[in-house]
């Protein structure tokens, strides 16, 4: 009788299992490679000088999510980021990465509003609206060249935080070859963060420029000797670096006729609607020749990193009857200055 044979132990079932096997195998080695690739690292800028650097995971609905090295994952209010840049040195990715576990709707609203540096950069103009001030405070080095209706050249200089001195000339009575000309602009402000979102300032000035912008080369247009006016107003501004109104009240001097009986108000409004894009209002209440007299302007500010441009209309009572919209107001800025970190 024939020696039984032995029985060979493949089949369809071994076969599938050790396909599954190697098929697992092979997941985990691209997975494995997959944790060599490199993420860049963020350094996100608190409103109370907090510094937070790591890697960025997903975010949660009201506040983005961090990893760092010093104290793992962290979560910081969006309310609190006032600036977010991408450090260009990388770092090895995790090899657990975050948990994807939030809603995606918490997502999409949290992505809606996270500061990026390559988007929602801090603009250094937002301190200001067309002719307005804000009480929002500035830091030292926010220094910029304004150049308005090519008519006044002025620097703006932050010494120092929450406090900025401006200059400046008013260049086009040269052109009439007034003996006036060129008329000044020096002045300062001030501002401090009350709470996140209430502010206080203050600001003042004193300009003898002309009230309007003599004819070219016809000095008689400007042969009378202009009074200097000084100007101080108190300033509340509530909101955000993206979304704030600003209130003002003061009182103006002028050289030779002294105190205006009555103060001066203003209301400004500015809104980012977009990274690179402001509408802005300025509305005025001045006293003048015993009565109350409205200024208003409306228009954009278009702006990036370095240059602010803004496009405007100015108008009140006597220019809306010949002209509806207003004078055009054009006005571009330069940065300069060098923020320190």
């Amino acid at each position: 009788m024939d020696a039984e044979k032995p029985r060979s132990r493949w089949s369809t079932i071994t076969g599938f299992r050790s396909g599954l096997l190697v098929f697992v195998l092979a997941g985990s080695l691209v997975s494995a490679a997959q944790t060599d690739t490199t993420r860049s690292l963020y350094r996100i800028e608190l409103n109370d000088g907090t510094v937070v650097q790591g890697e960025l995971l997903d975010p949660v609905a009201g506040a983005i999510r961090v990893r760092t090295d010093a104290f793992g994952v962290v979560e910081v209010l969006m309310q609190r980021v006032v600036r977010m840049e991408r450090i260009d040195r990388t770092l090895p990715a995790p090899s657990r990465p975050g948990s994807t576990v939030e809603a995606p709707r918490g997502r999409r609203a949290a992505r809606a509003t996270v500061p990026d540096s390559s988007r929602w950069f801090r603009d250094r103009h937002r301190t200001r609206y067309t002719v307005a001030l804000s009480a929002l405070p500035v830091r030292r080095g926010e220094h910029s060249y304004r150049n308005t209706w090519l008519a006044v050249q002025s620097v703006h200089v932050a010494p120092i935080d929450h406090l900025e001195v401006f200059g400046g000339l008013e260049v086009s009575s040269l052109l009439s070859f007034s003996p006036n000309a060129p008329g000044v602009v020096v002045g300062a402000r001030t501002g401090w963060s009350v709470t996140p979102h209430v502010h206080l300032g203050a600001a003042g000035l004193y300009s003898n420029t002309p009230y309007e912008i003599p004819a070219p080369f016809n000095r008689f247009e400007d042969d009378k000797v202009r009074q200097g006016l000084f100007a101080g107003h108190g300033l509340l501004t509530v909101g955000t670096e993206r979304f704030h109104g600003t209130f003002s009240a003061g009182v103006r001097y002028h050289e030779w006729d002294g105190w205006e009986p009555r103060p001066s108000y203003a209301l400004a409004v500015a809104a980012r609607v977009i990274p690179k894009l402001w509408v802005v209002t300025d509305n005025w209440l001045v006293h003048a020749d015993g009565r109350y007299r409205a200024w208003w302007s409306a228009g954009l500010r278009f702006v990036s990193r370095r240059v602010a441009v803004d496009l405007s209309f100015v108008n009140n009572e006597e220019l809306r009857e010949d002209v509806f919209l207003g004078l055009p107001f054009v006005s571009v800025s330069i940065n300069f200055g060098r923020v320190r970190p």
